[in-house]
Formats: structure tokens, sequence, C-alpha cells
């Protein structure tokens, strides 16, 4: 029994190095220009090995980003589904997609390829339902910080576009030039959320 397990932890690490390798080859080259050799070659595998996990390319490709989403969500569903003070969990939140860019950069550069790139030159990702997911788990925050008197009454999928929107720019920064993004930028980023540029000329 115990070799068994072994051989399943082994199993396991496997298929995750062929996933990490997978993840940074595509978002670096792009689907046409990463094979399922260069996947091989970077993985220190065979090919029949990439083939046991997973069914072809495209399949391996679909695969890593519905894993990405389903991993994301359960850690923002922890958070969002907690009660508890608005500002608290909607910093958590925050801190967590900047974590996360810290921890799987790959896999953060790899969604934004797949949200941008032409569609006729990727497998088919619909990632609009992903997104739909994404705003519904970020719904009941945004409910509460209106309840709690953080956020006035209003339209809860603008605020929430609002506040991706500007994380999207920030992270978009942070692949372009870490250098650029002050220490504090996150305080900076809700300051602007919750309060607004505007001065007090009217």
């Amino acid at each position: 029994m115990a070799i068994n397990t072994q051989l399943s932890h082994k199993s396991e690490d496997t298929r995750e190095y062929i996933a990490k390798s997978a993840t940074r080859l595509f978002s670096q080259q792009g689907f046409d220009g990463t094979s399922i050799r260069d996947i091989a070659d970077a993985a220190g595998v065979t090919k029949p090995v990439i083939y046991y996990y997973f069914e072809n390319k495209e399949d391996m490709f679909v695969t890593l980003i519905r894993e990405a989403y389903a991993f994301f969500f359960k850690k923002l569903s922890e958070i969002t589904s907690n009660p508890g003070d608005f500002m608290e969990r909607l910093r958590e939140t925050t801190n967590l997609y900047f974590k996360s860019f810290n921890d799987y950069e790959d896999t953060v550069r790899l969604m934004y390829y797949v949200a941008f790139a032409p569609q006729s030159t990727i497998p088919n990702v619909d990632i609009m339902a992903f997104e739909k997911e994404h705003f519904e788990l970020l719904t009941a925050l945004f409910e509460a910080g209106i309840n709690q008197g953080f956020i006035r009454e209003g339209n809860i999928d603008q605020f929430i576009m609002h506040y991706l929107g500007s994380i999207s720019v920030y992270m978009q920064t942070l692949m372009l030039d870490r250098n650029y993004v002050p220490d504090n930028f996150i305080d900076i980023l809700l300051d602007h959320v919750l309060h607004g540029i505007g001065g007090n000329k009217e």
C-alpha cells in the first residue's frame, strides 16, 4: 500500500510539473507557437507521458485555463462568502489578486493571453462564462459594502467593473515594469476605487 501511495504522489507531481511547464510556454509563446515536443522537453518527460495526462495540446490548454479559474474561485469564495467587516474583506480580496500574480505569474499571463488573443488562434474557451461566475462571487461582497455604508447605492456590476478594471491596470503594469508601481499601490487603488479622484470644485 505504501508503494502505491508513493507512486500516486509521484504521478501527481509529474502532472503538476507538466502543467507548470506548459503554462509557462503557452504564456510566453502562445498556443500556436508551442508544441507538445516543446512542453515535453521543458518538463523533462516524453510525449507519451504527456498524452497519459492530456488528450492533446488543445485539451491541455483548455484544462489549464479551467483549473486556474477553479483554483482562484475557490480562494475568492472563501473570502467573499464569509460575513464580516467589508473593508477587511475587500483588502483581503484585493491582496488575493496580487498574491496570485506573485505566486503564479505565468498562469496570470496565460489568462490575459486567452482573454485578448484573437479567438481564431486558440482553442475555444468561454471566458465570459468564467467572468460571470467571477462577478457573482464579488457581488455578495459589494452588496455587503452597500449594506455597511462603504459603497453608495447603484449598479453593482458597474462597481465591480470599476474595481476589476483598476486591478487589471495595476496587474498589467506589474507585468511590464514592477519598478513603476509604488509599494503602497493597494492602498492607492482602494482609495481611488472607493473615493474617486475628483476635487472639491463643482
